[in-house]
């Protein structure tokens, strides 16, 4: 058996490790193609993810915003009720000064009409007092002085007239001015 000549050695030793090397890059060039698809499906998750977080983002500047709006309106609502409740306190204490007044108002009308009904009172003592005094006098002429005759003419002549000077307390109620 003859050894193959060094060129065929050579060429068949070429070839073997041009295969290898065939095989290898057909490897290197799976093992890319998954490192692609990989770096794929993370670009795609990346995207995904960024868009996740920019909807988030998103979602919370709205409920954010809806949250100052919303305190915005409570604010408003709640001068709104501070004010109504001004005005019912206001219209409850405006009532009750009304209600006084009108008690006032009657309370007044009762001592105005108190006053002269003790002016009346007053008015008809007097006249009942100096009636009995002039009929004791009159009726009993013979007792009378001097100063009573004069006594006895003053009271003749106020009866007769209706004139009367009294110290008499009732009298002064009667004569105040009513109010």
């Amino acid at each position: 058996s003859s050894a193959p000549p060094p060129e065929k050695n050579e060429a068949l030793e070429a070839q073997q490790q041009m295969s290898l090397f065939q095989n290898c890059i057909r490897e290197q060039n799976a093992h890319l193609e998954m490192l692609r698809e990989k770096a794929h499906d993370l670009e795609v998750q990346l995207e995904s993810s960024q868009k996740n977080a920019k909807d988030k983002e998103n979602t919370f500047a709205q409920m954010e915003e809806n949250m100052e709006d919303t305190i915005q309106q409570l604010c408003e609502s709640t001068e709104e009720k501070e004010q109504d409740v001004k005005s019912l306190q206001d219209l409850v204490a405006s009532e009750r000064l009304s209600v006084l007044q009108c008690a006032l108002s009657v309370r007044d009308s009762e001592i105005r009409e108190l006053k002269n009904e003790i002016k009346d009172i007053c008015r008809q003592l007097e006249n009942l007092r100096a009636e009995a005094e002039f009929d004791a006098m009159w009726n009993e002429p013979h007792q009378l002085t001097g100063e009573d005759e004069l006594v006895h003419e003053e009271l003749e002549f106020q009866y007769g007239f209706g004139v009367g000077s009294s110290r008499d307390p009732l009298a002064e109620i009667k004569n105040s001015e009513v109010t």
